[in-house]
């Protein structure tokens, strides 16, 4: 019906090296020109915890400001506005700073049962319905590896490979970006905000965007970091949040899955020495 969306989100630090690390995720619910936004950021690289808040803390100025341009569509505001954060993010942490850190980061603007959703990067956003196998999957995962993603790269003076003792790309399906002839910076997503190194071999900031009218049964939105859907498929992620839906408590629904992840990385081989960044974003309509 017409009542506002309900939403929050939880994250939990990983593990780096046997010991707790520095959450290095932000999220946000908020509004901005009249629209509820949504936001996962997922950080990386030693200033990634950095970029990942500068984002939450600014991604909503950089989406007003865009989308004030008199006459210009949505995706296309949403599309610069994702630009010129990056710029913001340059700016304001250094060039030094991001060189080798960033962050990837899906956000989705919501009004009525219109939603708009842009994403860089591995985030991954998906809208729930209680009926059957109706889990739409919003975003694109941005993996180097992807046909699309290498010929950027590969245009720009980048290749796409693995480091070595790694799992081979062609088995893995995963590729990392390089500088022709080096084994940096091992980039595991072709699109991301910062990372300045990357930027000069074709790692971009443009998001994909794509534009969903929501059908009355799809009544959840979860937008996760990897740290979720390394180990949770999204049926199971939105059937875990469509538990809260009667009583829209969103933000159980996020620390549940939050929790349930952390647990699935547990049993994990290695988990007693890495675990990523867990981060969920729940929002009831």
């Amino acid at each position: 019906g017409g009542r506002e969306p309900v939403a929050s989100w939880a994250s939990e630090a990983g593990r780096d090296k046997g010991k707790a690390k520095r959450n290095q995720d932000a999220a946000v619910c908020g509004q901005v020109a009249g629209l509820n936004v949504f936001a996962v950021f997922d950080g990386h690289g030693a200033s990634g915890h950095l970029v990942a808040e500068y984002l939450v803390d600014h991604i909503a100025a950089a989406l007003d400001y865009s989308l004030g341009n008199p006459g210009a569509s949505a995706d296309f505001a949403v599309s610069e506005a994702f630009t010129v954060a990056d710029g913001w993010v340059s700016q304001v942490l250094g060039a030094a700073a991001i060189e080798q850190s960033g962050a990837t980061g899906t956000v989705v603007l919501q009004k009525g049962t219109s939603l708009l959703v842009a994403s860089v990067g591995d985030s991954r956003a998906v809208l729930g319905s209680a009926a059957k196998g109706a889990t739409m999957v919003l975003t694109t995962d941005h993996n180097p590896a992807s046909p699309i993603e290498k010929a950027r790269i590969e245009a720009a003076g980048g290749t796409v490979g693995d480091f070595r003792g790694e799992p081979d790309m062609a088995i893995s399906g995963q590729g990392r970006v390089f500088i022709k002839g080096k084994q940096f910076p091992g980039l595991a997503t072709a699109r991301a905000f910062g990372d300045g190194m990357g930027k000069t071999v074709g790692v971009s900031s443009e998001p994909d965007i794509t534009c969903v009218t929501r059908g009355s049964s799809q009544t959840v939105l979860v937008i996760a970091s990897d740290g979720v859907w390394d180990v949770m498929d999204d049926e199971d992620a939105v059937e875990t949040a469509l538990g809260f839906a009667s009583s829209r408590d969103a933000a159980t629904a996020a620390a549940v899955i939050v929790e349930a992840a952390r647990m699935l990385w547990e049993t994990r081989p290695g988990s007693e020495r890495r675990i990523d960044d867990i981060t969920a974003c729940v929002a009831f309509f």
